[in-house]
Formats: structure tokens, C-alpha cells, sequence
């Protein structure tokens, strides 16, 4: 959990994920809510599913969909992109994606890394 000092103010945030590893998928339905109750709920959020590189190199590595990712962002309300961070791929799509919100002057943006230890 994040502290709720790191929520305020925030009118949007980027909630990342990895593609190779499902239980990052499944935390993101408590982090948007845990979000919404400390930000507010007109909070926008975008999904970003990571990795891309590994799952072009071998689709077995996907462990979460596209076409679920996209859907559980629409449940949501949220856009859905999925990102190289290594390859640069899509990534300054999100931040220009995000930066493009109708209150510009005063948007103040979190990024949050849904991520699991592996033990």
C-alpha cells in the first residue's frame, strides 16, 4: 500500500504491470481502488502492461492478454497500452498520453509499479 500523501492531489497515474508475471495483473484491481478512495474517483488512470520485449521474443511468456488487458482497462474507464521499457517502445506514448488531460496546468501524475517480489 501507498501512503495516502502520495495519492493527493494526483489527477491521474499510471498503474504498471508485466506481461510475464499474472499475479501484477491481478493486484491492479485493489490499486485502482485503493486510488480512486485516496485521490478521488474522476482520478484517471492508465494501465501499462511491461515487458513487451519478452513476450515478442516468445509469446509464452505472456501471461496476460491484450485483449484482457484492454477490457479490464474499459471496466475501469482507463486506456490500456502495453510497453518496452528496455526497447523504449510506446513509452513516451504513455507520458504524452497522459500529459494531455484536459487540466494540463495542473495535473500532477503518479507512477505506480504493481510488482511482486519473486521469492
Amino acid at each position: 500500500s501507498i501512503t495516502a500523501s502520495h495519492y493527493r492531489k494526483a489527477h491521474g497515474a499510471v498503474l504498471v504491470f508485466d506481461l510475464t508475471r499474472r499475479e501484477t495483473f491481478d493486484k491492479l484491481e485493489r490499486w485502482i481502488e485503493e486510488l480512486r478512495q485516496q485521490a478521488g474517483p474522476e482520478t484517471v488512470v492508465m494501465l501499462v502492461g511491461n515487458k513487451l520485449d519478452l513476450v515478442q521474443q516468445d509469446e509464452s511468456t505472456r501471461k496476460v492478454s491484450f485483449e484482457e488487458g484492454s477490457t479490464f482497462a474499459q471496466s475501469y474507464k482507463s486506456s490500456y497500452m502495453e510497453t518496452s521499457a528496455i526497447q523504449n517502445t510506446n513509452v513516451n506514448a504513455v507520458s504524452y498520453t497522459h500529459l494531455t488531460l484536459p487540466t494540463i496546468y495542473s495535473v500532477q501524475i503518479s507512477v505506480v509499479a504493481v510488482s511482486l517480489k519473486k521469492k
